[in-house]
């Protein structure tokens, strides 16, 4: 773990040469210390290795990972940049926002580009890879950074942005009332400051979402539920539930007039949704928004006639049904001259990879065979490899 003598270092001129040599074709963790170790002392040589490996880990979701600092606990919570930037966007421009347990600073250095910011977090080292990164992230406008207890603050902000610590020595703790500061102090800050936004874990528990009294979004990029927002105030969806998509950056809401999504037969094509729309309970919304049905009550797929393009699922041509039974799903395909490429699951007691080890994956076309319950009943679709890839619009 980084300290603040080492970030410092780090972060002065001949800790940023180093780091800028060491970047250039960086070996595996243990061959570049005991490179760095020819030349530096211990402390330092584990700095620079440390915050190399750190820098790689974070390239995915920075483009200038390369020039920022992080602390391992820091990046493991941050929020990537596309993340962040959408967060920001539902801002007021020019609104004075508190960014509180900053951290690295990754939803900082995405506000600083719409107004005026103040960053806070009561971890040292936090507070300085956060200034550190936003005088990288240069917005044209100074951004100050407090060490501070964010219970402890005064001033009048717009609005306010808390993330709250989510682990503790390495671990993720699952009750908010053990995160720093736990979850209820959310109640607090909306009561002096009316307006914000607090990022939690996806996973967390619907009764302590529903405690908060929020309007809560669910945020997936890359087909993955990254995080959930609660809204307060004058910022963010108007929507109780909402679920947004990115790269798309598009926002499907609850609808209070849509009811329950009917269940059909199998048809044509099968959607699997976005997670994200999956997490916030938009399956009728789905379905309405793609003239589809569940193929289950209690499964997450639809199935349509037709694919209707959107972002907020994938579709897959269906070419046929099997019993779910490795050796007849083998069978089935070999039969119908398709090879297995992927096993996906939903509702069915089965492992994807122990199933894909029993499956012809050689011969014929591609194909994705899909574990699933329709009606009640186990099956496996076979579905075409070759997706409707998603829209970029919703519909």
């Amino acid at each position: 773990m980084l300290t603040i003598e080492q970030l410092r270092w780090l972060a002065s001129p001949e800790g940023a040469a180093e780091r800028r040599a060491a970047a250039v074709g960086a070996a595996l963790p243990q061959k570049l210390l005991l490179s760095l170790r020819r030349r530096l002392s211990p402390w330092r040589a584990a700095a620079v290795a440390e915050i190399i490996d750190l820098q790689q880990r974070a390239a995915s979701r920075f483009a200038q990972a390369g020039a920022m600092l992080f602390t391992r606990q820091g990046l493991e919570q941050a929020s990537g940049a596309a993340t962040a930037e959408w967060r920001a966007a539902q801002m007021t421009r020019d609104a004075l926002v508190y960014d509180l347990c900053c951290g690295i600073g990754g939803d900082a250095m995405a506000l600083a580009r719409r107004g005026p910011v103040v960053a806070v977090d009561r971890d040292p080292t936090a507070a300085f890879c956060s200034a550190h990164n936003l005088a990288i992230r240069a917005s044209g406008r100074p951004t100050p950074v407090a060490v501070a207890d964010v219970r402890c603050l005064r001033g009048s902000p717009d609005a306010f942005v808390l993330d709250p610590a989510r682990r503790r020595d390495g671990l993720r703790l699952r009750d908010p009332e053990e995160w720093s500061p736990p979850l209820s102090v959310v109640h607090e800050l909306v009561e002096r400051w009316q307006s914000g936004v607090v990022k939690v874990s996806p996973a967390i528990r619907d009764d302590a979402l529903e405690a908060l009294g929020g309007r809560v979004e669910f945020v997936s990029e890359g087909r993955e539920c990254k995080e959930a927002a609660v809204w307060f105030g004058a910022v963010g969806p108007e929507a109780v539930r909402s679920a947004v998509v990115l790269p798309a950056g598009v926002r499907l809401c609850r609808d209070p007039g849509i009811g329950p999504a009917d269940v059909a037969d199998l048809q044509a094509w099968l959607m699997e949704p976005d997670p994200a729309v999956i997490r916030a309970g938009l399956l009728p919304e789905l379905c309405a928004l793609v003239a589809g049905s569940l193929v289950d009550h209690e499964v997450a797929y639809v199935t349509a006639d037709a694919p209707v393009s959107t972002p907020f699922g994938r579709w897959y041509r269906v070419l046929g049904q099997s019993t779910l039974r490795p050796r007849k799903i083998a069978q089935d395909l070999a039969r119908r001259g398709f090879h297995a490429v992927a096993v996906k699951r939903r509702g069915a007691p089965v492992e994807p990879e122990q199933l894909m080890r029993e499956l012809p994956r050689t011969g014929g076309e591609p194909a994705v065979v899909v574990a699933t319950r329709l009606q009640g009943r186990l099956t496996a679709i076979i579905c075409g490899e070759g997706e409707q890839e998603p829209g970029t619009s919703a519909a």
